[in-house]
């Protein structure tokens, strides 16, 4: 079994620390409830949905060459 193929895993560490970062911190968060600045209000969710998409797309990979390898 190779090591690397678990290497996407680490974007999901890395999303997930980007995410909760995000949300935690107080100048960011303002920005994805106030759309009156929508330059802001939408940069903030774009950020915060692609490091989502991000996440889910690295353990998709992950799951779906473990089916292969199989």
């Amino acid at each position: 079994m190779a090591w690397w193929r678990f290497a996407p895993l680490l974007v999901v560490a890395g999303s997930t620390f980007f995410v909760v970062g995000g949300l935690a911190t107080t100048g960011f968060t303002p920005r994805l409830l106030d759309p009156g600045s929508f330059l802001e209000f939408a940069s903030g969710w774009l950020q915060m949905l692609s490091f989502v998409a991000a996440a889910v797309f690295a353990v998709l990979a992950v799951l779906n060459s473990r089916r292969a390898q199989s």
